[in-house]
Protein backbone atom coordinates (compact mmCIF):
# COMPACT_ATOMS: atom_id res chain seq x y z
CA UNK A 1 0.00 0.00 0.00
CA UNK A 2 1.25 3.46 -0.87
CA UNK A 3 1.70 5.78 2.11
CA UNK A 4 1.05 8.98 0.14
CA UNK A 5 -1.82 9.67 -2.22
CA UNK A 6 -0.75 8.45 -5.65
CA UNK A 7 -1.58 10.25 -8.87
CA UNK A 8 -1.83 8.62 -12.28
CA UNK A 9 -0.60 9.93 -15.60
CA UNK A 10 -2.54 8.40 -18.47
CA UNK A 11 -1.20 8.43 -22.02
CA UNK A 12 -3.55 6.43 -24.22
CA UNK A 13 -3.70 3.06 -22.46
CA UNK A 14 -0.35 3.53 -20.68
CA UNK A 15 -0.55 4.43 -17.02
CA UNK A 16 2.23 5.66 -14.75
CA UNK A 17 1.73 6.06 -11.00
CA UNK A 18 3.56 8.71 -9.03
CA UNK A 19 3.84 8.85 -5.26
CA UNK A 20 2.27 12.31 -5.21
CA UNK A 21 1.67 15.41 -7.28
CA UNK A 22 5.20 16.75 -6.75
CA UNK A 23 6.77 13.55 -8.09
CA UNK A 24 4.42 13.68 -11.08
CA UNK A 25 5.67 17.18 -11.83
CA UNK A 26 9.24 15.94 -11.71
CA UNK A 27 8.50 12.87 -13.83
CA UNK A 28 6.45 14.31 -16.68
CA UNK A 29 8.41 16.04 -19.44
CA UNK A 30 7.35 19.66 -19.99
CA UNK A 31 7.36 19.22 -23.78
CA UNK A 32 4.86 16.35 -23.45
CA UNK A 33 2.69 18.40 -21.09
CA UNK A 34 2.66 21.27 -23.60
CA UNK A 35 1.54 18.79 -26.27
CA UNK A 36 -1.29 17.54 -23.99
CA UNK A 37 0.15 14.04 -24.07
CA UNK A 38 -0.98 13.19 -20.54
CA UNK A 39 -4.13 13.29 -18.47
CA UNK A 40 -3.44 13.33 -14.72
CA UNK A 41 -5.81 11.81 -12.15
CA UNK A 42 -5.95 11.50 -8.39
CA UNK A 43 -6.80 8.07 -7.03
CA UNK A 44 -10.52 8.96 -6.87
CA UNK A 45 -10.69 9.86 -10.56
CA UNK A 46 -10.39 13.64 -10.25
CA UNK A 47 -8.60 14.99 -13.30
CA UNK A 48 -6.14 17.81 -12.59
CA UNK A 49 -4.70 20.32 -15.02
CA UNK A 50 -1.01 20.08 -15.88
CA UNK A 51 0.92 23.20 -16.84
CA UNK A 52 4.47 24.26 -17.53
CA UNK A 53 5.89 27.12 -15.49
CA UNK A 54 9.47 28.32 -15.97
CA UNK A 55 10.29 25.15 -17.88
CA UNK A 56 8.98 22.80 -15.17
CA UNK A 57 5.87 20.63 -15.15
CA UNK A 58 3.40 21.68 -12.46
CA UNK A 59 0.30 19.86 -11.27
CA UNK A 60 -2.24 22.60 -10.61
CA UNK A 61 -5.25 22.61 -8.30
CA UNK A 62 -7.52 23.18 -11.30
CA UNK A 63 -10.01 20.33 -11.59
CA UNK A 64 -10.80 19.45 -15.20
CA UNK A 65 -13.45 16.92 -14.27
CA UNK A 66 -14.30 13.82 -12.30
CA UNK A 67 -13.82 10.63 -14.31
CA UNK A 68 -13.52 7.58 -12.03
CA UNK A 69 -14.90 5.28 -14.74
CA UNK A 70 -12.25 6.46 -17.21
CA UNK A 71 -9.41 5.88 -14.74
CA UNK A 72 -10.82 2.49 -13.71
CA UNK A 73 -11.04 1.49 -17.39
CA UNK A 74 -7.42 2.45 -18.03
CA UNK A 75 -6.20 0.65 -14.88
CA UNK A 76 -8.13 -2.51 -15.85
CA UNK A 77 -6.71 -2.40 -19.37
CA UNK A 78 -3.18 -1.98 -18.07
CA UNK A 79 -3.54 -4.67 -15.40
CA UNK A 80 -4.86 -7.23 -17.90
CA UNK A 81 -1.53 -6.91 -19.73
CA UNK A 82 0.38 -7.78 -16.54
CA UNK A 83 1.12 -11.51 -16.23
CA UNK A 84 -1.36 -13.13 -13.81
CA UNK A 85 1.53 -14.37 -11.68
CA UNK A 86 2.43 -10.74 -10.86
CA UNK A 87 -1.03 -9.65 -9.73
CA UNK A 88 -3.47 -10.72 -7.05
CA UNK A 89 -6.69 -10.07 -9.02
CA UNK A 90 -7.63 -12.42 -11.83
CA UNK A 91 -9.47 -11.13 -14.92
CA UNK A 92 -12.90 -11.79 -13.41
CA UNK A 93 -11.97 -9.94 -10.23
CA UNK A 94 -10.61 -7.05 -12.31
CA UNK A 95 -14.02 -6.74 -13.98
CA UNK A 96 -15.75 -6.38 -10.61
CA UNK A 97 -13.09 -4.36 -8.79
CA UNK A 98 -13.81 -0.88 -7.49
CA UNK A 99 -11.55 2.01 -8.41
CA UNK A 100 -9.95 1.85 -4.96
CA UNK A 101 -9.19 -1.86 -5.44
CA UNK A 102 -7.75 -1.21 -8.89
CA UNK A 103 -5.55 1.57 -7.51
CA UNK A 104 -4.23 -0.77 -4.80
CA UNK A 105 -3.62 -3.55 -7.32
CA UNK A 106 -1.85 -1.23 -9.73
CA UNK A 107 0.38 0.18 -7.01
CA UNK A 108 1.32 -3.30 -5.82
CA UNK A 109 2.23 -4.34 -9.39
CA UNK A 110 3.84 -1.06 -10.48
CA UNK A 111 5.05 0.84 -7.41
CA UNK A 112 4.68 4.59 -7.84
CA UNK A 113 7.74 6.54 -8.88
Amino acid sequence: MVSKTPVFAVEGHDVTAFIDRVHAGWGLEPIDVERNTYRLFTSDGTELRLSVERGQTVVTDDVLGIAPEFLADRLRYYLRAVPPTRRTLDDQALDKATLAELVDEFCSVEPPE
